[in-house]
C-alpha cells in the first residue's frame, strides 16, 4: 500500500465586511425612520413576521449606506506586497505559454521568472522575518500584531493524507475501496485478543523495601 503525504494550505473563501467608519449614519437614519415609522403603525400580531420586516429594512439600509470590502485570505502570505504579486501572476502567465506552445524562447523567460521570482521571495520572507523584531518605526501593540499574523499563517499549513493508494499492483481510486484497504492495513498491524494471560513470571509475593528518609 502506497500512501502520499504532502503538504497544502487551507484556502478560506473570501467574504464581504462591512467598513463602519466610511458609513454615511446620517443618511442612512434619514432612510430608516419613515420605514420604521410605517412598521411601527402596522399591525403585526406574529413578532416573528415583525422581525423579519425590521430585519429586511436594516439590511437594505446598510447595503445602501455602509461600504463592503473583501477581507483578505487568511493562507495569504503578508509579507508578499504588490510588486511581488504582480511578479507571481506574470511567472504563471509565462508557464501557461510556456506548457501551451513549447518554444526554447518562452522556456528560458520562464524559467529567468521563475528563478528571480523564488529569489525575491525568499529575500522578502527573511526581510519580514527579521523586521518582527528589529522594527523600530513600529510600536510593541504594531510588532506583536504582525507576530501572530505570520504565526496564523504558518498555522494554516495542514497534512493532506489524499494520495494514490494501490491495493498489490491496483490503484484504488473510490472512496469505498481506499476505506477498506487502509482498514485493512490497521487490522493487519493489531493481535487478537486473547483471554489468556501468564501471569507464572510474577511474584505476588515479594514485599517492597522499607523507604528511608534522610533529612540531608
Amino acid at each position: 500500500m502506497e500512501l502520499a503525504v504532502h503538504l497544502n494550505y487551507c484556502k478560506q473563501p473570501r467574504r464581504k465586511a462591512w467598513i463602519y467608519n466610511k458609513a454615511d449614519w446620517s443618511g442612512m437614519i434619514r432612510y430608516l425612520g419613515p420605514r420604521m415609522a410605517r412598521i411601527e403603525q402596522e399591525y403585526t400580531p406574529c413578532p416573528d413576521a415583525l422581525w423579519n420586516k425590521i430585519k429586511h429594512e436594516i439590511t437594505d439600509a446598510m447595503e445602501t449606506f455602509i461600504p463592503r470590502r473583501l477581507t483578505k485570505r487568511k493562507d495569504s502570505r503578508p509579507w508578499i506586497d504588490k510588486k511581488l504579486h504582480r511578479l507571481i501572476k506574470t511567472k504563471r502567465r509565462l508557464y501557461k505559454k510556456c506548457k501551451k506552445r513549447g518554444s526554447i524562447h518562452h522556456e528560458k523567460r520562464y524559467n529567468l521568472y521563475r528563478h528571480s521570482v523564488q529569489k525575491l521571495l525568499r529575500k522578502q520572507h527573511a526581510d519580514y522575518v527579521h523586521r518582527l523584531f528589529t522594527d523600530s518605526e513600529k510600536t510593541s501593540a504594531e510588532l506583536s500584531k504582525r507576530f501572530w499574523t505570520y504565526v496564523k499563517y504558518k498555522r494554516s499549513a495542514a497534512v493532506s493524507t489524499e494520495g494514490p493508494l494501490k491495493k498489490g499492483n491496483r490503484l484504488v481510486t473510490s472512496a469505498k475501496e481506499r476505506a477498506e484497504v487502509l482498514n485493512e492495513q490497521f487490522s493487519s498491524v493489531f493481535s487478537q485478543p486473547s483471554d489468556k494471560v501468564d501471569y507464572s513470571h510474577l511474584t505476588l509475593n515479594s514485599t517492597m523495601p522499607d523507604i528511608v528518609i534522610d533529612k540531608n
